[in-house]
């Protein structure tokens, strides 16, 4: 198999890890694999360290004016490297590329887009039945939907015999992700703020980037509410067990949320998680049972639930043995990644069945 591995977005989060670990799964399966993303992605430095071919990474930058220029170099790389199948994640630039190679088969890996952004692609992977649903809607054949939802090698982590929450009687609470307004920033600033109101020693990790403007303007929510020396900022981190160390619970309080990998994150290292009520954390987590949901905005909702927590921490413990067990039974990688490998062959070989056809 010769793949291309496309992603256009420019910035790090769950759709970036999940790229990366694509690409490092079909080298692992001894596919010759290539990769196109943007010119300006965050995502290019650690391509680098991959065992890439060398010439195997094009990058580009899509001219709207100019698509003949980018389609022309895509083409070439494509004829060069005899690429057998294409994997799109999701992007505004998704069907400039399904325009580009649309002789070769397409499978768009729908990370939380909109289903016209995948319009031109031969099979799409969805991450819940809920997304498939959407895509169902907009007339897209049954046929060619997959549910597959993102996991985690759960080999590499083990849940600690004991765990003492709320160390010294503080409340570390912590978020991981891209720092943007889609995300519930706002909500979780204004739910930290009342908690403080109520006395209680509490933290707040913020681990991630966004847009400058919009870091800016959390930031002066934060020193308007006197939060200053409540919430500290790591921007993007690369050691994820450093962070889930330092805090007891994950906050998620997204106002829309496709899947959620930080959830799965959380899980395997043990740490609870309070999320909200989106299409992702509503689809792996079983309320009051492997993690915990609050209604989206109501940041009064949010403050209620982490304090309802503080006093019971034994619930917090069975709630983080629960959800080791959820990542182990329903997102491991030993399952998910046998299913992908079937799915990518099976549209390969169609493709390459019906060629003789088409050539009559």
């Amino acid at each position: 198999m010769r793949i291309l591995n496309v992603m256009f977005n420019k910035g790090v989060g769950g759709v970036e890890q999940v790229f990366s670990d694509t690409t490092h799964l079909f080298l692992s399966w001894g596919w010759s694999t290539y990769t196109l993303t943007h010119v300006d992605a965050q995502s290019n430095a650690p391509l680098a360290n991959m065992p890439l071919q060398p010439s195997a990474s094009l990058t580009l930058r899509p001219n709207v004016l100019l698509p003949l220029l980018s389609t022309w170099k895509l083409r070439r790389f494509a004829r060069k490297h005899a690429i057998d199948l294409v994997l799109i994640h999701n992007g505004k630039y998704a069907n400039f590329v399904c325009r580009a190679l649309k002789h070769l088969p397409r499978v768009g890996y729908a990370h939380g887009t909109a289903p016209k952004n995948l319009h031109g692609c031969d099979h799409i992977i969805t991450l819940t039945d809920t997304m498939k649903a959407q895509f169902l809607a907009q007339n897209f054949p049954k046929s060619s939907l997959t549910t597959l939802p993102h996991a985690l090698d759960c080999t590499l982590y083990s849940l600690p015999s004991s765990r003492l929450f709320f160390p010294d009687g503080k409340v570390r609470l912590g978020y991981l992700g891209r720092i943007e307004r889609a995300k519930g920033i706002d909500t979780l600033i204004q739910a930290v703020s009342k908690l403080k109101s109520d006395n209680l020693d509490i933290s707040l990790i913020l681990a991630g980037s966004g847009r400058p403007a919009y870091l800016h303007k959390v930031k002066q929510s934060i020193h308007t509410q006197g939060l200053t020396h409540v919430v500290a900022w790591e921007g993007w981190i690369g050691d994820k067990k450093d962070f889930f160390s330092k805090i007891d619970i994950l906050i998620l309080p997204s106002h829309s949320e496709s899947f959620g990998l930080v959830i799965l994150e959380a899980f395997a290292h043990g740490v609870p998680v309070i999320a909200s009520d989106t299409d992702g954390p509503m689809s792996i987590i079983t309320p009051n049972h492997d993690g915990f949901i609050f209604p989206r905005a109501e940041e009064n909702s949010l403050a209620a639930t982490v304090n309802a927590l503080i006093h019971d921490p034994h619930k917090l413990d069975a709630c983080a043995r629960n959800a080791f067990d959820t990542l182990h039974t329903r997102y491991d990688t030993s399952n998910s990644q046998k299913t992908l490998r079937a799915l990518l062959e099976k549209i390969l070989r169609k493709k390459q069945e019906r060629k003789p056809l088409e050539s009559l």
